[in-house]
């Protein structure tokens, strides 16, 4: 086995968890067969442990506390899901907004913009930069219909038209911290 590789019992407690990859647990099964390994004896060893946890009833943890602890394996990836979402309304009737990502050293927030039938965000100026990818449905501005697919970039300083959609749409928006 390779340095780095994990010992009989570290691999019998996988084992037994379920958590070997095909060809790890492939290699444990074959450890089970040689008398001489203490594969049979580790896992032994589990027993009871193993007993216990399939007795023990699954309950899953709170999102917030599945969000910190992978923020500490992870601390420089961000994840969020979508069951979780929090989608707040905009002052427009039939348009609501979840905030993304801020990211404050760059002054840049990203955002998805859904936008029910018929909605309309009127005319505002775009102090920064700002980016606009429709992942569904449609919307109307600068005389231009855009598409689910299609790709807009308002530069600093210019000015956005009113915006409408017919069917409704889904948006993704990087834009200058308001």
């Amino acid at each position: 086995m390779a340095p780095d590789a994990p010992n009989v019992d570290e691999l019998a407690a996988l084992y037994a968890a379920g958590a070997l990859a095909d060809d790890e647990r492939a290699h444990f099964e074959a450890l089970l067969n040689d008398p001489d390994s203490g594969a049979t004896e580790a896992l032994a060893e589990l027993s009871g442990a193993v007993e216990a946890l399939g007795a023990a009833e699954s309950v899953a943890p709170p999102p917030e506390l599945r969000d910190k602890v992978l923020a500490s394996v992870e601390p420089d990836v961000l994840f969020q899901y979508g069951e979780d979402a929090e989608w707040v309304p905009l002052p427009f009737p039939g348009v609501t907004r979840r905030t993304l990502a801020i990211d404050t050293d760059r002054g840049i927030e990203s955002f998805l913009l859904r936008l029910e039938p018929g909605a309309i965000i009127p005319a505002h100026p775009h102090p920064g930069v700002e980016e606009c990818l429709v992942l569904e449905g449609d919307i109307s501005t600068h005389g231009r219909t855009l598409r689910k697919g299609d790709y807009m970039r308002a530069d600093a300083g210019s000015k956005h038209q009113e915006s409408r959609t017919e069917e409704g749409c889904l948006l993704l928006i990087t834009a200058a911290k308001a």
